[in-house]
C-alpha cells in the first residue's frame, strides 16, 4: 500500500509523532509539505523528483494558485499510485482534501491540538472542517476531551477514533525518584497553554520550605525571556535554571535524575489547549510521577493520587502543595513513579500507537464510499 502523507510545513520533521509516523508506518510512503498546493519532498521515483522541480518553479514564478496548476495536481495524485493519505493536522486537511477529493484518494486526518481548539483556528476553518468530517475515512484524536471537542464541532461520532500518543519504552530506564533530592524537571514550548510562568510561581513557595530544591526548564519560545525574567525578579536564580533545546539523550537525563515532572497547562486566551503532552508521556515511561493540572489528554495519561498528582489550571497553590508533597516523601514519589511506569508501558508504547494507526490507514485505503464522492 502507498502511502501520501502531508505535513504543514518541513520543519514538522522535528515533532516526535510525526517523525514516528514517518520512521515507523510500514508503507511506501510519498510525503508532501507546506503551502497551498503541497509538493513532494520524499519520492523514490524520478516522477516525483520531475514533479517536485516543476513545483518548486511554479511557486516561486507565483503560480500556486492557478486553476491549471490545481488540477494538475489532483492528477498527479491520480497516476501517481497513492492508495490512502495521511494528514497531519486538520489545518493543513483545509488545504488539500479537495485535491485528495477529486482524485477519489481516501483519507485520514490526524489532529493534534491547536487545530481542534484555537478560537480563530476553528472559526477560520470550520466549513472546511465540515466538509472534511463528513469526506474523510476516518478522524484520529489523542485524547477524549479533543474526541469530545470534535463531536461538538460536527465530526461523526463513528469517524472520531482515539489513538493516544506513544513512547519507545526500551528509550527509557526507570528513573529513582526517591533518590533525586529535591530536583524537578519541565520540558516543553514556553507558551501560554503550558504556562511556565504559573509552574514558577507555584516553585516560589517549594523554595520557601526548601531553599536548595532546584527546577530545570528544557525548551524556548516565546515566554522564555518573560519567565527568565520573573525568576530574577523572584530571586530564585539559584533555584531555576533554564536549560533552552536540548537533544534527546539530555532530556532523558534529566528526567532520571529528577524527582518529579512539572506542567501547569491551561486553556489559554484565545482558546489553544494541549492535545496529550508527549512530554508527559514520556516521564512517565521515565518512571517520573507527574505534578500537572486536569487539563485536557492529561487525565488520559496522569491518574491523580496514582501515578502522579492533578490540580485544577490556575490553581498555583494546589500545585505547589503537590510539589511540597512529594518533596517530602521520596518513597511516595517513588511509588507513583514505578506505578507510571507500569501503566505508561502498558497503554502507551509506541508499538501500540503506530499498530493501531496502520489499522485505521489500512481500514480506509479500502473505504467503500471514496468513489461514491462528488
Amino acid at each position: 500500500m502507498k502511502l501520501a502523507l502531508f505535513m504543514p510545513h518541513q520543519n514538522a520533521y522535528s515533532e516526535t509523532f510525526i517523525a514516528n509516523h514517518i520512521n515507523f508506518l510500514p508503507f511506501e510512503k510519498v510525503i508532501f509539505t507546506g503551502r497551498q498546493i503541497p509538493f513532494v519532498i520524499h519520492g523514490k521515483s524520478n516522477y516525483y523528483r520531475i514533479f517536485s522541480l516543476v513545483d518548486r518553479i511554479l511557486y516561486h514564478l507565483g503560480d500556486k494558485t492557478h486553476w491549471v496548476w490545481r488540477q494538475s495536481f489532483s492528477q498527479f495524485l491520480k497516476t501517481s499510485g497513492i492508495d490512502v493519505s495521511l494528514i497531519e493536522f486538520g489545518t493543513m486537511a483545509v488545504n488539500v482534501y479537495k485535491f485528495l477529493d477529486c482524485a477519489k484518494i481516501p483519507y485520514v486526518v490526524h489532529f493534534h491540538g491547536f487545530d481542534a481548539y484555537h478560537k480563530q483556528t476553528v472559526e477560520a476553518n470550520l466549513k472546511s472542517y465540515k466538509i472534511i468530517f463528513r469526506n474523510a475515512a476516518a478522524i484520529v484524536v489523542v485524547s477524549k476531551a479533543m474526541k469530545k471537542k470534535l463531536h461538538e464541532l460536527g465530526a461523526p461520532e463513528h469517524k472520531v477514533i482515539l489513538n493516544p500518543y506513544g513512547v519507545d519504552p526500551d528509550l527509557f530506564s526507570a528513573g529513582r525518584p526517591s533518590d533525586a533530592s529535591t530536583r524537578f524537571v519541565a520540558v516543553g514550548r514556553f507558551v501560554e497553554k503550558k504556562a511556565p510562568h504559573l509552574t514558577i510561581s507555584a516553585f516560589r513557595t517549594v523554595v520557601t520550605a526548601f531553599p536548595n530544591a532546584q527546577l530545570f526548564f528544557i525548551g524556548d519560545g516565546p515566554l522564555l525571556n518573560p519567565c527568565k525574567s520573573l525568576v530574577k525578579a523572584f530571586g530564585l536564580e539559584n533555584n531555576i535554571y533554564f536549560c533552552g533545546v536540548l537533544p534527546p539523550k539530555k532530556i532523558w537525563d534529566y528526567l532520571q535524575s529528577a524527582r518529579a515532572f512539572l506542567q501547569h497547562s491551561i486553556v489559554s486566551e484565545d482558546g489553544d489547549s494541549e492535545g496529550t503532552p508527549l512530554s508527559i508521556i514520556e516521564a512517565q515511561m521515565a518512571g517520573l510521577p507527574v505534578i500537572a493540572t486536569n487539563h485536557a489528554g492529561i487525565p488520559d495519561v496522569v491518574i491523580h493520587g496514582e501515578t502522579g498528582l492533578l490540580g485544577k489550571e490556575l490553581d498555583i497553590r494546589t500545585m505547589a502543595n503537590h510539589i511540597l508533597l512529594l518533596a517530602n516523601d521520596p518513597q511516595l514519589a517513588a511509588s507513583m513513579g514505578r506505578n507510571a511506569r507500569q501503566r505508561a508501558t502498558k497503554l502507551f508504547p509506541l508499538y501500540l500507537h503506530i499498530s493501531n494507526l496502520e489499522s485505521i490507514i489500512r481500514k480506509a485505503g479500502n473505504h467503500p464510499a471514496i468513489h461514491e464522492r462528488n
